[in-house]
């Protein structure tokens, strides 16, 4: 099965994506959007795993959260990658906690590698996918006003070992295990 591991992403920034994806539309960018109920922040991209591995997964990422207390984290900042001038994918990062998320993420995948599953080589960026373009025309520069946008402040509370099954215009994901974080 397709699976991956995040961290979940309050409805009221989901909010906050589609008026940013809507601003970025009247702006003149015609990219595949990604539905904002589809949205979450992915810590490790696992691909095809056979369900045997769901319990050890499970038990990974209920290690590396029994250590780990709650934090917060702001999103908001737009880019894309590769970068600008030869765009591929739009995205809006985090302006605070990214450390934090960083140093979670690479426990985690510490953890899962010792699993023998093999991963993408590459650096973590926390990020939200806003869209993808359609070729490879850019459509232009984030409007200013946009750049800097924030979306909001959430908790990162639990991790959470999720399910993608393709399929149709949209992904259909369900959550197979969740890890919670301590209490501070």
């Amino acid at each position: 099965m397709r699976t991956f591991i995040a961290v979940e992403v309050p409805g009221e920034i989901k909010q906050k994506v589609r008026e940013v994806q809507s601003a970025l539309q009247r702006s003149g960018f015609s990219l595949r959007w990604v539905q904002p109920e589809n949205m979450h922040l992915t810590l490790v991209f696992l691909g095809e795993v056979e369900g045997s591995l769901v319990s050890p997964l499970s038990e990974v990422l209920d290690e590396v959260t029994s250590r780990r207390q709650v934090f917060e984290i702001r999103i908001g900042g737009l880019g894309a990658f590769p970068n600008e001038k030869s765009p591929r994918v739009y995205w809006v990062g985090l302006l605070e906690g990214s450390s934090e998320l960083c140093a979670l993420q690479k426990e985690i995948q510490d953890g899962v590698r010792r699993l023998n599953i093999p991963l993408e080589k590459g650096r973590f960026h926390p990020h939200l996918t806003l869209g993808r373009c359609r070729d490879n025309r850019a459509p232009g520069a984030i409007p200013g006003s946009l750049r800097e946008a924030v979306l909001g402040t959430t908790k990162v509370c639990a991790v959470h070992l999720i399910r993608s099954q393709l399929g149709g215009s949209q992904p259909v994901y369900s959550t197979l295990h969740s890890a919670q974080m301590s209490q501070p």
